[in-house]
């Protein structure tokens, strides 16, 4: 974010991606951050759900990972009000 500050300092070119969001700690969430309220951009956030190491080494296919992302964000209580904004599909 330091550096997306320094050559970005408006935010209108910055895509700000969070990761790994099925591994946060139960009980907590990014909620600030996928809102905007804790860093604000010009353009949303956007969370994703990315393959485990087992799923890369097992091949599991693209489709299948992008389907479990998708289900990931809207069955999420979290999430589930932002799930057509999120994951990479």
């Amino acid at each position: 974010m330091k550096l997306a500050r320094e050559v970005d300092p408006s935010g209108e070119r910055t895509f700000g991606v969070l990761t790994k969001l099925d591994l946060m700690d139960k009980g907590t969430n990014a909620l600030d951050v996928l809102e905007g309220r804790a860093y604000r951009l010009q353009h949303p956030w956007v969370g994703i759900v990315n393959r485990s190491q087992a799923d890369i080494n097992k091949n599991t296919d693209m489709t299948y990972a992008r389907q479990r992302e998708w289900e990931y964000f809207a069955t999420s209580p979290d999430y589930g009000h932002l799930a057509s904004k999120m994951g990479s599909y």
